[in-house]
């Protein structure tokens, strides 16, 4: 997971652990390496079974 509404954020992160019973990962919890978010995005999601993506405009 990653963006600015911290609240909501941690909201959907405890949603998630409790619906899948395994914990979220939140993109700007990991090391950048470098990266932007998208590829942080890409590279994350090559490691576990599921992955979601979600965009609003500001």
């Amino acid at each position: 997971m990653h963006g600015q509404d911290d609240a909501r954020k941690y909201e959907l992160e405890s949603y998630l652990q409790e619906f899948t019973d395994e914990p979220p990962i939140i993109l700007h919890q990991q090391p950048n390496g470098g990266r932007v978010v998208i590829e942080k995005f890409e590279d994350i999601r090559k490691c576990v079974a599921t992955s979601l993506c979600g965009c609003r405009p500001r």
